[in-house]
């Protein structure tokens, strides 16, 4: 149940099966005594959810709802008049159509206009100059508010409830197996209110791929979307404009990896007031949540470097993309053009790992995403307590710290070089080193030991928050 609550579900529901409703209120569980039909029909009670079960499957439906501790109560049956018919006491309190509130309910178009700050910033060249010590570049990515390990949080918290997670909290999807079974879902959730700040129906096309890839990393199958989408004031008509990208771009998306959106949820007039008693909007920032399926639990891959020795490849290209990148934001601000997505080089990626992985051929897989290959490279090398020793010819800058999209970071076996490169068809590929040590060794620029890398990414959050320490690099 959602916005609208039992009306919502119930004329849905209806409208979408080409059936009608007849629901009792007065078998509706309730907290409160004396709730006017209004109020039962409107609630938007959390926790709640309808199912249509055919009758000679109902006593098995209730054993389920029983073993797990479920409330469940009959309150209607469907019908065939195409009407959703309301009861309360024995009376018809409402009787219409089903499709009145679906099909035939007003559409509005509210005015939307570009914002008139986009020009200014996605035109403004992005120049970053060679950092003169790339260790202290790489601590101070790492330790980011956007990047750095939610561990603190997460730590406070059982994450074995009922022990069926098979990939504990850090990694770039949740995986909790399915008891009895060889399968096991994957969940990731993300989201990228720069890009869609510099561009939304790019970010919004970006979000739901990120999403996707972390799954795919995983070893899933991505099978299905929610989303969660935050947007200032949508009367005004620039924050509009920004809306409605968003979602063309995350409908794009959607329909390019055949992705149903079963659910979601909008939030608006996200704003705050400034010194000149105007408001200023959050990012627009549409948050992507998807589920995927291991069909076989033995598939499920992490990110952690396992062996010294294992090659380390690059998968996918990448382009000077430093605009909107995390690295730009934390020496300069955000601004400049967004990465761009290729949905086709996206899905020949998803296929690409998907396979490898069936295979068995795959050690590790890491998308790339904030911070570029740098942090891919950190997180990889703390996930697994083992160093990687880096070669990067061209600009190491770029090479490091863009952003560009449909990529991700392998390792293999030695063994398994020639058949991994030869399943590269449609794809690019590239062996940038090799796992080695405790230590993070990239050309002659860097060289730090991995516990130090660990100690930056897994404190700097406590230390924001806290107060209780002066970060120094």
């Amino acid at each position: 149940f959602g916005a609208a609550g039992l009306t919502c579900s119930t004329c849905e529901m209806s409208s979408s099966g080409g059936v009608g409703m007849d629901i009792d209120l007065d078998k509706v569980p309730r907290r409160e005594a004396d709730m006017e039909p209004y109020e039962l029909m409107m609630s938007e009670s959390q926790e709640r959810m309808m199912a249509v079960i055919e009758p000679d499957k109902l006593d098995d439906f209730m054993d389920v709802c029983k073993k797990w501790q479920v409330p469940a109560t009959i309150v209607g049956k469907v019908k065939d008049h195409n009407k959703v018919r309301i009861f309360s006491e024995g009376q018809i309190v409402a009787d219409a159509r089903a499709d009145t509130f679906t099909e035939e309910s007003p559409i509005y178009n509210p005015k939307a206009k570009k914002p008139a700050y986009l020009e200014k910033i996605t035109s403004k060249e992005v120049k970053i100059a060679e950092p003169a010590d790339y260790n202290k570049e790489i601590l101070e990515l790492i330790s980011s508010e956007n990047i750095c390990s939610r561990r603190w949080v997460y730590q406070q918290y059982d994450s074995m409830v009922q022990t069926n997670s098979a990939l504990a909290p850090g990694a770039d999807a949740s995986v909790i197996r399915l008891k009895d079974t060889d399968k096991a879902l994957a969940i990731s959730i993300d989201s990228q209110g720069r890009y869609c700040y510099l561009d939304p129906y790019e970010g919004g096309k970006i979000a739901v791929a990120e999403a996707a890839r972390n799954v795919v990393m995983a070893g899933a199958k991505p099978l299905a979307v929610t989303d969660g989408l935050n947007f200032g004031n949508p009367e005004k008509e620039e924050i509009f404009w920004q809306f409605s990208k968003c979602i063309d771009g995350i409908a794009e998306a959607c329909s390019h990896f055949d992705l149903p959106v079963v659910s979601g949820n909008v939030s608006f007039y996200n704003e705050t007031s400034v010194r000149n008693s105007q408001s200023q909007a959050i990012y627009p920032t549409p948050i992507i949540g998807i589920v995927g399926l291991l069909e076989n639990i033995k598939d499920l891959t992490t990110i952690d470097f396992k062996s010294d020795g294992d090659f380390i490849y690059l998968v996918g290209e990448t382009f000077d993309e430093l605009g909107g990148s995390e690295y730009l934001r934390l020496k300069d601000g955000v601004y400049g053009k967004a990465p761009r997505l290729d949905l086709n080089k996206e899905a020949a990626l998803h296929e690409f790992i998907n396979k490898a992985i069936k295979k068995g051929l795959l050690r590790s897989a890491h998308d790339l995403s904030d911070g570029g290959l740098a942090v891919a490279l950190a997180e990889s090398s703390i996930a697994g307590n083992k160093g990687a020793k880096i070669e990067i010819k061209d600009s190491l800058l770029t090479n490091l710290f863009s952003e560009s999209q449909s990529r991700a970071l392998v390792s293999i076996r030695s063994q398994d070089r020639d058949a991994f490169e030869k399943r590269a068809k449609n794809i690019k590929i590239k062996q940038i080193g090799v796992v080695a040590r405790q230590k993070l060794v990239i050309n002659d620029k860097i060289d730090l030991d991995v516990s130090k890398i660990k100690n930056a990414y897994d404190t700097s959050l406590r230390q924001r928050v806290t107060g209780s320490k002066k970060r120094e690099f």
